[in-house]
């Protein structure tokens, strides 16, 4: 696979961005089943799927750093948090069946194993003045991170530190990444446009 290195800069920060590499951020393969055409059609078109607002994406690091991008959610799994003594994942929507199912179809068609989900969640974010969130890990404890992206959307980028260096994958609708580790989010560009995902944390 070959990759290309290119020179971005956000904001007053310049990165070195490969992209299509071996190592970091993988691209999986779609298989479009019926179950996840119709999971993404409730998810991104229905008004009654139900969307939760959220003032920060990445919480205490977003405030920190002074790069609070709000959006809305709607949780399926709940994360654990040893820090609030909360060590267990928690079912939260009678969405899970149909998501796990999904998930699940994704990693037989990839010939990966899923052992475990710790959190499942889609997310929606529209256009805002800031370039990206903090840098964070999902969860506290060893988990890998993947991301479907239901909607089209300009820019939206997802970035992974890969060591001293920056990777990126440009969001196809319907794409998958794959990757660990510490990671951002830069909103969609264009008026109108909704970044909407489907994110989950396992191994």
């Amino acid at each position: 696979l070959v990759s290309t290195v290119l020179q971005v800069v956000i904001g007053n920060e310049v990165f070195i961005i490969i992209m299509g590499s071996d190592d970091g951020l993988q691209e999986w393969e779609n298989p479009l089943t019926d179950e996840y055409k119709k999971l993404k059609d409730w998810v991104v078109n229905s008004n009654r799927m139900s969307w939760f607002y959220s003032r920060i994406m990445t919480g205490e690091i977003d405030s920190i750093e002074g790069k609070s991008i709000p959006f809305y959610g709607h949780t399926v799994v709940e994360r654990p948090d040893i820090y609030k003594q909360k060590p267990c994942s928690e079912i939260t929507s009678s969405l899970f069946e149909q998501t796990y199912e999904v998930i699940q179809q994704i990693f037989d068609y990839n010939n990966n194993v899923l052992n475990v989900i710790f959190r499942i969640n889609f997310n929606c974010v529209t256009p805002h003045r800031i370039e990206r969130t903090g840098w964070h890990e999902d969860l506290k404890i060893p988990h890998k991170n993947f991301i479907v992206y239901l909607t089209k959307f300009t820019d939206g980028w997802t970035y992974l530190k890969n060591g001293d260096e920056i990777e990126k994958s440009e969001p196809k609708e319907d794409g998958i990444i794959i990757f660990e580790g510490e990671h951002c989010h830069a909103p969609p560009k264009k008026e109108d446009e909704r970044r909407i995902v489907l994110v989950a944390c396992y191994l």
